[in-house]
């Protein structure tokens, strides 16, 4: 198949763009069955956190707790109960997310950008486990993520 080489399923254009960008978009990466589950999870997520009073506060820039659902704070800096900003350690909060880090179809697309790497790591390790959901009229600190109107689940 023209564009793509034998050791990874990467085309050319996809691999100069993660050599130039860093990242790459992989669209329906994920099977319908398997993203409605997972957005089935990330849901209960933004339930269980919108249900929240208080929220952790964040000190030279690492929660105080290795799980927290932090809300988001208004223009006084005040907390908004029940509105959800972000989930830290969110697959101790939701072990099902961990399931994502080891399906096949990850995995092997995490090990393509590997091969192609100038500096591959010898293993893969998923660590600091953060949720941002993509709320709408804000509702995360990654506001550049708004503008993504479709459902989906982003990996980093």
């Amino acid at each position: 198949m023209q564009g793509r080489r034998n050791h990874h399923s990467l085309s050319d254009e996809q691999i100069v763009q993660f050599k130039r960008e860093g990242y790459l978009v992989f669209p329906a990466l994920i099977p319908e069955e398997r993203l409605a589950y997972y957005l089935e999870v990330c849901r209960s997520l933004v339930n269980r956190g919108n249900q929240q009073e208080t929220s952790k506060e964040w000190v030279d820039g690492a929660a105080n707790a290795d799980t927290s659902f932090n809300l988001l704070k208004d223009e006084e800096g005040k907390v908004i109960p029940g509105k959800l900003h972000k989930v830290q350690g969110a697959v101790l909060l939701a072990e099902e997310l961990g399931e994502l880090m080891r399906e096949d179809f990850l995995v092997e697309k995490v090990k393509d950008l590997m091969a192609v790497s100038s500096r591959p790591p010898s293993t893969i390790d998923c660590f600091g486990t953060k949720f941002f959901p993509l709320l709408p009229e804000g509702g995360t600190s990654v506001g550049w993520h708004q503008g993504n109107k479709c459902p989906m689940l982003q990996v980093y």
